[in-house]
């Protein structure tokens, strides 16, 4: 339910807590996340409003579990949308497979 209520509030530009709010926003607002993990390249455009209202849920669940970088978060579950798809399936992507898919294709650990 919190999670509904904080992508609810994405939509509507709301305030957040801390550690949600930098889903989207100012590049400059976001130099702290880079400054925190040195070396790692994260793409710091904010996400569109169609990505944040398709993907919200599943994006603050991904952060809950580690994955700050949005982007490739949304490069998962956007791939294993399409991999459904392209077999035919209605699956939903779970946050089990997208936290696999990131993990599969990490460039880092």
């Amino acid at each position: 339910e919190n999670v509904r209520e904080n992508t609810s509030a994405l939509s509507k530009g709301s305030a957040l807590p801390d550690d949600k709010k930098k889903i989207g926003g100012k590049k400059e607002d976001r130099k702290e996340e880079t400054s925190l993990v040195k070396g790692i390249d994260y793409d710091l455009s904010p996400l569109s409003p169609d990505v944040l209202s398709r993907w919200g849920v599943e994006i603050l669940q991904l952060r809950d579990l580690g994955f700050l970088n949005d982007h490739r978060s949304v490069e998962a579950l956007e791939s294993l949308h399409a991999a459904n798809i392209g077999v035919d399936s209605s699956d939903q992507v779970t946050i089990e497979k997208a936290a696999n898919y990131l993990l599969e294709h990490s460039e880092v650990f």
